[in-house]
């Protein structure tokens, strides 16, 4: 495969016309040259379980509109950085791309040329079946960038020339994203700036720093796509473009619904990063997402048929766990590295043979977690999440079709935060709070903050305030969790670990952190669930 260089930025100022823009980017010490305007439609395609996207890539068809024989091209293209992660506007992807014939058809994989057939059966089996999942369609102002004057030697240049080095091709998209249907969704602007072949690295990367000075620009650490089916995912199905997220005259079915779609979305584009394994916060993403899910059965599952619903539920849980254990594994590695930097240097060799043994662990359940994703239980797991996700009214419960958000979802936040409540006998006692009761009582803060996420921006800023507080809760009981894992994992390790003065200094670090959560909880449960505090929540969700 190619590797295409590019760096991707966010436009906060659309009022400037295209070419004017495009312009205006450029630096001084530059030309703009061969500038043209092409109006490009990209057709996005997957399989039924979506195992393009699981593996890291993506599959699109584009056809310039522009031009008066609709050549059609075909792209294969990693993610690359396109799943979030990362702090910068720079890509690197791989691709492989061909033109198809005027007669074959987008959808039946036996009509692609041969590369684009075997690299598509490597990342995405032998599925021959093909489906759209979004449209993007763009009318981008492009130019190539050229440095004027004499390089000092660059690769590629000549120091006579007048345009002595091709940097790369710089470009103003005004894109409108389409469902798969072809509705409209919403519309942006980017600015994209692709390194040419021949363009030296320092060359490319000081265009960037200037692009990234310019006060309209945003540097992106997502591609089209992804920002793309990151929308779909939150836009109310049927209304017009720009309206996103649930609304109180929805029903009940129908946010669960969306809710869902926006962590199935989540799950897809983080599978291919914890498959990898390189980066631990995509297992930890990929994990939440899960979770999340499975608490909106909570809040919305009773406006589905429990019957029709029972694979994904289960399909969902057991997803969580495979991710859960390993994740339970870094989270213990990373605190015990930590807690090594600062240790004693005596401590040390003790303290690797400990995270080895916890590595050799984390490997063992990593081995299971691939095992899981790659089955078949999972695939038919996911293209049974799609369908419920993407299909207005499926496994919804014909006893209760019309019950509203504003009508339901409000006391079902109360009651949530009412579970957090009920800890007040155990705060109110002479004695500390027992740690099996915070750990409870994470679960339940937990539980009323995915409740409140979805709802958010319909709440206001008496819900902003709550949420802020709820999140100090939640950091403080998260931070008790991790210490007491510690402690558990340690106590795994048997009689090797007794007595051993390193261990034992780990431990009573552990403690101390217990104990000083112990003591925060406390400070931070009043404020969070007060009179004043209750009044926050009840006014936030009393608007609907």
């Amino acid at each position: 495969m190619a590797v295409e260089i590019e760096a991707k930025f966010h436009v906060q100022n659309n009022e400037t016309a295209a070419e004017d823009m495009l312009v205006a980017l450029m630096p001084d010490s530059t030309d703009l040259a061969d500038i043209e305007r092409q109006d490009l439609h990209d057709l996005y395609l997957e399989t039924p379980d979506r195992s393009i996207l699981r593996s890291g890539y993506t599959l699109r068809v584009r056809t310039r509109r522009d031009r008066s024989d609709l050549r059609r091209k075909a792209t294969i293209k990693s993610l690359g950085r396109d799943a979030g992660k990362g702090d910068g506007a720079v890509h690197a992807r791989s691709e492989v791309e061909a033109e198809l014939s005027p007669k074959a058809s987008a959808l039946n994989v036996s009509d692609y040329p041969k590369d684009l057939r075997r690299t598509l059966a490597k990342i995405a089996g032998k599925s021959k079946r093909l489906e759209p999942i979004l449209a993007i369609e763009q009318v981008r102002s492009i130019g190539s960038v050229l440095f004027s004057g004499p390089q000092n030697g660059d690769p590629g240049s000549d120091p006579g020339s007048e345009h002595a080095g091709i940097v790369g091709e710089l470009s103003v998209d005004d894109v409108a994203v389409l469902n798969a249907d072809g509705d409209p969704i919403d519309s942006f602007r980017e600015v994209e700036f692709e390194r040419a072949a021949e363009c030296p690295a320092s060359r490319f990367n000081d265009f960037v720093a200037e692009l990234a000075r310019k006060p309209d620009l945003q540097p992106a650490n997502e591609g089209k796509l992804v920002r793309g089916l990151e929308l779909a995912a939150r836009h109310v199905p049927g209304r017009p473009a720009g309206e996103f997220d649930i609304r109180a005259d929805m029903t009940v079915a129908e946010a669960g619904r969306m809710v869902w779609r926006k962590q199935l979305t989540a799950v897809l584009l983080t599978e291919a990063g914890a498959r990898r394994g390189e980066d631990i916060e995509f297992v930890h993403d990929m994990r939440v997402a899960t979770r999340r899910a499975r608490a909106a059965w909570m809040h919305y599952g009773s406006a589905y048929d429990e019957g029709a619903m029972r694979s994904l539920t289960k399909g969902l849980k057991r997803t969580a766990a495979a991710l859960g254990e390993v994740r339970d594994h870094d989270v213990a590695l990373d605190a015990l590295a930590s807690y090594t930097r600062e240790a004693p240097a005596t401590d040390g060799e003790v303290l690797e043979a400990v995270a080895e043994q916890w590595r050799n662990q984390r490997a063992e359940s990593y081995v299971r977690l691939l095992a899981w994703l790659d089955s078949k239980p999972y695939s038919k797991f996911i293209k049974h999440m799609v369908r419920h996700c993407s299909t207005p009214g499926a496994n919804s419960s014909p006893d209760r079709p019309a019950e509203l958000v504003r009508h339901v979802l409000p006391n079902a936040v109360i009651e949530s935060f009412g579970a957090v409540r009920d800890y007040a006998p155990h705060f109110d006692a002479d004695e500390p709070v027992e740690e099996e009761m915070l750990h409870a009582m994470r679960i339940d803060c937990k539980r009323l903050r995915y409740a409140i996420e979805p709802l958010s921006h319909l709440m206001g800023s008496d819900g902003k305030e709550f949420v802020k507080t709820l999140k100090r809760m939640q950091d403080v009981l998260g931070d008790l969790n991790d210490a007491s894992v510690a402690q558990a994992r340690i106590s795994e390790l048997g009689d090797s670990a007794k007595g051993n003065p390193a261990i034992d200094r780990y431990l009573e670090k552990q403690s101390e952190v217990i104990e000083r959560c112990r003591t925060t909880a406390e400070s931070v449960w009043r404020p969070l669930t007060s009179e004043e505090s209750l009044g926050r929540l009840v006014r936030s969700l009393s608007n609907w």
